[in-house]
């Protein structure tokens, strides 16, 4: 992916779906924790231990200052 635009320091340049990624992950994190948990028991809500792996490839854009 190569980008044209010139890029600034201390900006964000979020994904055009952040949002709705945000929202789906809001989703199946509540989803998750509704099957594990049932309505009556008290568990920890912050840090369920679930665990997993993520791929990701990270660029460096060459325009940067």
């Amino acid at each position: 992916m190569e980008s044209k635009k010139q890029l600034e320091l201390a900006t964000e340049y979020p994904a055009h779906d952040e949002l709705q990624d945000i929202e789906d992950t809001i989703a199946f994190l509540k989803t998750k924790m509704e099957e594990a948990y049932s309505p009556n028991a008290f568990k920890r809500d912050a840090h369920p231990k679930h665990h997993g792996v993520v791929g990701a490839e990270f660029i460096i854009e060459e325009n940067l200052p």
